[in-house]
């Protein structure tokens, strides 16, 4: 089953191309890395992807739906989650309360974020954090946590969101080598449960070739190559543009 589908976008800033006629497909419980140059366009095809951003021409497909028009609110309603480069919580706000309130916006109910979230979905949010080894911090404050351990309530929250597809840019940015296996192998076991659909964006090709299904490879906004790793690792072409220059 095709969980996304992504048709001939294309984006400009200042007619300077972003992405260029960009087509794939994601299937249901795949786990696709989308690779390429800084400037290459991955931020720009997420953005398109989550709503925040329209693409000049071409159209984007969750399931059966067509996302082109639709606001970042709507889309997430269709079960599109997304986590930042930058872990993306609120510092002041218990570990629990975080993923809570996550909960809660996935139920359409408001919250004053000035009051305490109380017994409010806490047995749900507990039983996430659970599963990504977090319950026993759930009372600690976020601002005292390790960035490694940031980064797992923020995917509580995207997970709290019941997504079909999550979208990751650049999950493991910012944490140390032993934190990102840590963290790409619990993204995979969670993915593989719930048949989740995964894209994501990553700089460090050990966490790539290990984890992703099939890889896709962005050069200018272009899509140069896409295959499994053995496949991509092999491409003259990904050699070229991406593998062969020892970048991190």
């Amino acid at each position: 089953m095709t969980i996304l589908r992504v048709e001939g976008i294309s984006k400009s800033y200042s007619g300077a191309l972003a992405l260029d006629n960009l087509s794939f497909e994601l299937q249901a419980g795949e786990i696709i890395a989308m690779i390429g140059p800084n400037g290459a366009g991955k931020t720009t095809c997420f953005n398109i992807l989550h709503g925040q951003l329209r693409a000049d021409s071409g159209q984007v497909f969750v399931g059966d739906a067509c996302t082109s028009r639709m606001d970042t609110p709507a889309i997430l309603r269709l079960g599109v989650g997304r986590t930042f480069q930058i872990a993306a919580t609120f510092h002041s706000f218990t570990v629990a309360e975080n993923v809570q309130m996550a909960l809660l916006a996935r139920r359409g109910l408001l919250w004053n974020l000035h009051s305490q979230a109380g017994d409010l979905c806490r047995k749900e949010a507990d039983q996430l954090l659970e599963q990504l080894g977090m319950l026993a911090h759930a009372a600690r404050a976020c601002s005292v946590l390790s960035y490694g351990d940031l980064k797992r309530v923020e995917l509580a929250m995207a997970l709290a969101g019941d997504p079909i597809l999550l979208l990751m840019d650049e999950p493991t940015a910012g944490m140390a080598p032993r934190e990102r296996l840590q963290l790409m192998a619990l993204v995979v076991r969670l993915a593989r449960e719930r048949k989740l659909s995964v894209l994501f964006t990553e700089h460090d090709m050990d966490i790539v070739f290990a984890h992703a299904d099939r890889i896709l490879l962005l050069e200018q906004g272009r899509l140069i190559c896409q295959g499994t790793p053995a496949m991509v690792r092999a491409d003259p072409r990904a050699q070229r543009a991406y593998l062969g220059d020892n970048r991190d």
